[in-house]
């Protein structure tokens, strides 16, 4: 049940946005530290006991429970998919070293007169 207007009302907003201060810390919710605006800062601060304080209790906790066991959902979605990533991923193929054999019959196979691009290959390949 809502509590009574007045004296009670900011001691229940405080139990209620304790109660349910995990709910604020993601999402949208998590303010802007940086906000310069005293005003906008203290709206801003506000914002979680008006959102509580828009529906009844019983259907603010309703919506919690849901939003708690779809967030628990998608982490396990989450989980999963990173298994799956893990699971089916392609190995690293690396590449074999160049050796100096190789190097030796690229020299070797240049013409007399090779191309600037030959050349170029030829000079990248060494460094």
């Amino acid at each position: 049940m809502r509590a009574k207007r007045g004296g009670n009302q900011a001691a229940f907003n405080r139990a209620n946005e304790a109660r349910h201060k995990n709910v604020f810390d993601s999402g949208v919710w998590p303010l802007p530290s940086n906000l310069e605006d005293l005003e906008l800062r203290r709206l801003a601060k506000a914002l979680p006991a008006t959102v509580l304080n828009c529906k009844v209790d019983s259907t603010t906790e309703k919506y919690l429970r849901t939003f708690q066991r779809q967030k628990t959902w998608a982490e396990a979605i989450q989980a999963t998919l990173g298994g799956l990533r893990q699971e089916l991923a392609k190995p690293k193929k690396r590449k074999e070293p160049v050796t100096s054999e190789m190097l030796q019959a690229m020299v070797e196979a240049m013409e007399p007169l090779p191309s600037l691009t030959e050349v170029h290959l030829l000079v990248i390949s060494l460094v």
